[in-house]
């Protein structure tokens, strides 16, 4: 009985030697587009009672630092003193739900660069509302929410008739909303950004609970409330 050999092919050796070296490059390549850039420019504005040497210090510092700084602004008396912008990792939605390119490399951030503020943005809504309170330019906390909306008398039943625009603010609307542990096609909180009415959508889910009785987070409330802020 004759024993049988194994023959390598050394043309599919060869081969896969000259693919292993090219990943080898391409994985170089891509480490070196994806390391963090130093050096880019802040822009300061003189002659404003400040110190923009120790400003220009600090900021450079974070650039040795390992955080990841998208911009830093520094406002004096009602005017911009000193301006950057970095470029790092950015936690966008689509990264959020793995719909984004993997492959991706860091953003380089500028004044134009939008940011998936999220929850930051309910912070920001209710600030804005307190200042315009202050103004006299926004309702009253005890106005009802559906007096902004006189479009939506088909959906306007008494119970919801009675949430406010305090219980938008605390939210405490008492309205059905699933932001938490669902898919990118089941969360309230991504399938309010394919809506063209915003007020439509949210005002028009069940009621759960009296307005004012129960907390329940809620992007929807603080969509409403930027809504009514804009009219």
């Amino acid at each position: 009985m004759k024993s049988s050999r194994f023959r390598p092919d050394f043309g599919l050796l060869s081969a896969m030697k000259q693919i292993q070296k090219y990943l080898v490059l391409l994985t170089l390549v891509l480490a070196a587009c994806g390391s963090k850039q130093v050096r880019r420019e802040i822009r300061l504005k003189d002659g404003q009672g400040v110190d923009t040497a120790r400003i220009k210090a600090a900021i450079e510092a974070l650039e040795t630092d390992s955080v990841n700084i998208h911009s830093v602004l520094v406002e004096y008396k009602g005017e911009l003193v000193a301006e950057y912008y970095g470029k790092g990792s950015d936690r966008t939605m689509a990264k959020r739900y793995g719909i984004g390119n993997p492959f991706a490399g860091e953003t380089v951030f500028d004044a134009e660069t939008l940011h998936d503020v999220r929850s930051a943005s309910k912070a920001v809504t209710a600030l804005l509302f307190g200042l315009e309170q202050y103004r006299k330019d926004m309702p009253l906390p005890h106005e009802p929410v559906m007096a902004y909306y006189p479009e939506l008398a088909d959906i306007a039943t008494a119970e919801k008739s009675k949430i406010t625009v305090a219980h938008l603010l605390t939210m405490s609307s008492g309205l059905e909303w699933h932001e938490w542990g669902r898919s990118f096609l089941t969360s309230d909180e991504t399938r309010l950004l394919w809506k063209s009415d915003t007020a439509r959508f949210v005002l028009n889910k069940d009621l759960l609970s009296t307005p004012g009785t129960a907390f329940l987070y809620s992007g929807g409330n603080t969509a409403v409330l930027a809504d009514i802020e804009k009219q």
